[in-house]
């Protein structure tokens, strides 16, 4: 039994952490919207009318695709201890 409470403690250390440095970070490009909006206004009235409309979504780079996985994975994590919990506390 004690064996299973530490490992429940350490999961939970490790969600708790990964909240804590989830929270700290900040987007590099915080003004993306702003520059966006700037760039688009500049370019609708161009006299020339040649608009070419931009995605309105930051692209990806490898520290956000490893974010992502990251956070799938902790999803998944997170999802199995409820469901065990819900198993336990349903028997």
């Amino acid at each position: 039994m004690a064996k299973r409470a530490g490992k429940f403690l350490l999961v939970l250390c490790l969600f708790i952490l990964g909240i804590i440095i989830g929270g700290r970070y900040r987007v590099g490009s915080s003004n993306y919207f702003e520059e966006a909006k700037e760039e688009f206004e500049h370019e609708i009235t161009d006299p020339s009318g040649n608009y070419e409309p931009i995605p309105l979504s930051p692209e990806g780079d490898l520290s956000s695709d490893v974010a992502l996985r990251i956070d799938n994975a902790i999803e998944k994590i997170v999802g199995g201890i409820f469901r065990r919990l819900a198993g336990i506390l349903t028997d």
